[in-house]
């Protein structure tokens, strides 16, 4: 018979997540073509992370890069990393004045 070899991708990652396929040695090289343990980059603009193919969607939804819109509605746009600096000084965030007398 044809040997096979485990998949293993994405290489020198912790065993518990990594692929166990285990192709024959001439199927392993389409096999990690297509593996979802294969490492891609982000797909958000300016981001160079490189994450495997099946964490691609939720790493995409926290990526630092992604372009968010300011929560409370005051038309900012701009990357997800930047949104807590915005939101100090953004005109319509709710603010709680420091004086207890004050309503």
């Amino acid at each position: 018979g044809f040997a096979r070899e485990r998949c293993g991708l994405p290489h020198g990652r912790h065993h518990n997540d990594s692929c166990d396929m285990m192709p024959h040695r001439y199927e392993r090289e389409e096999h990690q073509a297509q593996c979802h343990f294969r490492l891609v980059r982000c797909q958000v603009p300016g981001c160079d992370t490189r994450v495997q193919h099946n964490r691609r969607t939720q790493h995409a939804s926290l990526c630092a890069f992604k372009v968010v819109e300011c929560p409370v509605g005051c038309g900012w746009q701009g990357r997800r990393s930047e949104a807590a600096s915005h939101r100090a000084m953004c005109d319509l965030e709710l603010v709680t004045c420091a004086r207890a007398d004050t309503q």
